[in-house]
């Protein structure tokens, strides 16, 4: 084998051969934890859709149980006996109908339902059909032996959802025990499990039998991915995923190595192919002075210094070493560049990774507060519901219905207090539609300007002309630039300041809005917790606690994000970035 293709190996094996083992590496361990996540994924999905249908079943039970326990049934006439079943009946608007039977099934009265054709009806509606498919479900045996029962899950006609059927036994006071029967449909809980499930994957209710519950789900073809999680009603949740579409991103990554990997292939060749050739040369060069020495050509001298065979051998590898030191400085300048492009990325992925943090907290603040507003709903109901009953009461005194007014009055308010904690579960994007933001964020400063000038607040527009239009709700995001507007407000006050409100384009895709004012600014440890409910630096703190918090998912529902920039006694600058209408960037 000649020097040249020796040499040719050693660059191909010292070049290639560590490039292939960290490519194989960094693959099995991307695929490893790749699988892992999506196990994770998988399971936690199918959990969480079991523990919603078991809490929303549960809330039924125990809100409609508890109902059915707290009215007097057998002191009610019988138009306070209808009103009571209609109250049940608006408990929940996926409640079918509501009944009340004697000790053998016999109706007390007529069922509450509303009826198919109904306009504008809020709840399912039901024939007749539908009312003797659910009559003939109702297990009367089991309530009568445990107090309350669930029937399996039936179709009922005319409905597209099935229903369950629970019974709860209720005092008659002298008469035997009746039945509270409550028809309830699972629409609300296949849609929570559809709405709950990530992008590609489908979550499926299926009975015990194995028959799927929601309507729409259908079987995927090819090889699938699948996790079942029970719930304690005997039906089972089943996450299922293609696997064509659950390693996709893995395959392309793949793809995407191994072609980087054939690309350092041709490069190591050429590379080796330029080098050997300039070796050649050069042993090509000494051999000529050696031969020419060697036949006697004593003219020829070996000169000192730079001049004889050693200095243009060491001329040559002067001129290597100075090809390569170029070579590596570009590689360096190279990488340079490519470190400060994978910093900024970084950067740019961490501040996208905070904000999912900060959105998924807010959400699930939200599903909280809806979930408690929805548990302190229920008994609230019930008691403006008897409170109303005994205040149409002939027999009541004025006194007593003074009383009865106060109570009303005050659930009422708790009632206001407890939709406030809702705000933040609201859909902040319907009737989203192309909109210029410079005018929402002026109709935002017009809306307070007699304010800014009561508060001694000078006002700097500066807005970007030729802004591509954003897709959103204006009435929403001028609330939202509204909130940022009145915050400023009240960081200057009492002495008033400079309020610089700027529009600006970021890029192609971006637009961004900054309000900047200078009033008395914050630590950081107060920006890391400004975006969370019911948080305020404000003295005289007279709001809900809801405003940047609103804000902030208003903006996140319009696929944007806010960022702060504050120190204490340099103000602040709230910046709203959102993504234009044309090519729809998503920065969450």
């Amino acid at each position: 084998m000649s020097v040249g293709r020796r040499l040719l190996a050693i660059v191909l094996v010292v070049a290639l051969v560590p490039l292939g083992v960290v490519v194989a590496t960094s693959v099995r361990i991307h695929e490893r934890a790749f699988d892992r996540k999506l196990a994770e994924l998988h399971h936690e999905t199918a959990r969480h859709g079991a523990d919603s249908v078991h809490r929303s079943l549960d809330s039924a039970r125990r809100n409609l149980g508890a109902l059915a326990r707290t009215i007097p049934w057998g002191l009610l006439a019988d138009d306070e006996r209808q009103g009571a079943l209609s109250l049940v009946f608006a408990q929940l608007e996926d409640v079918v109908v509501s009944s009340l039977l004697d000790e053998r099934g016999g109706g007390i009265g007529a069922s509450v339902y509303e009826a198919a054709g109904t306009p504008e009806a809020r709840h399912p509606t039901v024939d007749l059909r539908g009312l003797d498919a659910i009559g003939r479900a109702i297990p009367m045996a089991a309530v009568h032996r445990d107090g309350w029962a669930l029937s399996a899950p039936l179709a009922v006609p005319g409905l597209v959802d099935p229903v369950v059927v629970l019974g709860f036994a209720v005092d008659q006071g002298q008469a035997p025990p009746g039945v509270l029967v409550v028809g309830l449909s699972l629409r609300s809980i296949c849609h929570d499990l559809a709405a709950a499930s990530p992008d590609g994957v489908t979550t499926r209710l299926l009975d015990a039998e194995g028959s799927p519950l929601c309507p729409g789900a259908s079987n995927s073809a090819g090889e699938l991915l699948s996790t079942v999680a029970a719930t304690p009603a005997g039906w089972q949740v089943v996450v299922v995923q293609p696997a064509s579409r659950a390693f996709v991103d893995s395959r392309r990554l793949r793809r995407q190595l191994f072609a980087w990997v054939g690309l350092a292939t041709l490069t190591a060749i050429a590379a080796g192919l330029l080098m050997t050739r300039a070796f050649r040369r050069r042993l090509r060069e000494l051999a000529i002075g050696a031969d020419a020495v060697a036949t006697g050509d004593r003219t020829h001298r070996v000169p000192e210094g730079g001049s004889d065979e050693f200095g243009t051998l060491a001329q040559g590898f002067n001129r290597m070493s100075a090809e390569l030191q170029r070579q590596e400085a570009e590689l360096l300048a190279w990488n340079q560049e490519l470190q400060q492009r994978v910093e900024a990325r970084t950067r740019e992925l961490e501040a996208a990774q905070q904000q999912l943090l900060q959105s998924r907290k807010l959400a699930a603040m939200a599903a909280l507060g809806a979930g408690l507003a929805h548990e302190i709903n229920n008994p609230l109901t019930g008691v403006l519901g008897l409170t109303q009953v005994l205040a149409t009461r002939q027999e009541i005194g004025d006194r007593d219905r003074r009383v009865l007014g106060s109570i009303e009055k005050e659930a009422v308010r708790i009632r206001e207090i407890v939709d406030r904690m809702r705000m933040l579960s609201q859909d902040f994007a319907a009737g989203a539609g192309l909109l210029q933001v410079n005018d929402v964020v002026e109709a935002a400063v017009a809306a307070h300007l007699d304010r800014l000038t009561q508060s001694g607040v000078e006002v700097v527009r500066e807005y970007g002309s030729t802004l591509a239009p954003v897709l959103g709700n204006p009435g929403q995001l001028q609330q939202a630039f509204s909130q940022l507007i009145d915050n400023a407000i009240k960081a200057m006050a009492p002495n008033g300041g400079s309020l610089r409100v700027r529009t600006h384009l970021l890029g192609s895709d971006l637009i961004g809005v900054d309000v900047t004012d200078s009033g008395r600014g914050m630590p950081s440890a107060v920006i890391d917790k400004i975006f969370e409910p019911f948080f305020t630096t404000k003295d005289d703190w007279q709001g809900k606690g809801l405003g940047l918090a609103v804000t902030h998912r208003i903006i996140d529902s319009h696929h944007g994000r806010i960022q702060v920039r504050s120190a204490p006694g340099d103000g602040t600058t709230m910046t709203v970035t959102l993504p234009t209408a044309r090519r729809g960037a998503h920065l969450a």
